[in-house]
């Protein structure tokens, strides 16, 4: 990772002029969580991953997270089939894979393995390594 080399910020990373510019779009990645004020109040479009219109006056901040629990859900699903969690305390066995920006999570093994695939709106190998993460923390915690 790139760092200052003079000034106030000496041995602090570079920020992302991405991140900083007056006016415009500001995107934060799916591992960091956008705060967007406005006269003192956080808008809607704050969020995980989130994206929002900036303006001069506004203040955003991209804070950089660790996902601790993941869930998914879906609208249209079987009886069977209601959502998958993922934390610290889960039991299953997990596998993410990735197929061009489609990723897949297995899980279980066998006759009781579920798959579920999703498209994200952007980063595909972001959000398959922050699965990833999040299962191995779970792995860790089960002493698997």
């Amino acid at each position: 990772m790139e760092r200052e080399n003079e000034g106030w910020r000496a041995g602090r990373p570079i920020e992302d002029p991405a991140k900083t510019k007056r006016w415009g779009f500001v995107t934060a990645k799916p591992s960091e969580f956008l705060v967007h004020c406005r006269r003192g109040r956080v808008l809607g479009s704050s969020g995980q991953g989130a994206t929002c219109l900036k303006w001069p006056w506004d203040s955003v901040a991209v804070v950089p997270t660790t996902v601790q629990r993941l869930q998914f859900t879906a609208a249209q699903v079987t009886s069977e089939k209601v959502g998958v969690e993922i934390t610290p305390r889960s039991r299953r066995e997990y596998r993410v894979e990735r197929d061009g920006e489609r990723v897949r999570i297995r899980v279980g093994t066998g006759r009781n393995e579920e798959l579920w695939s999703f498209i994200p709106a952007e980063d595909a190998p972001g959000w398959t390594e922050d699965i990833r993460a999040v299962i191995q923390l779970a792995d860790s915690g089960s002493g698997r």
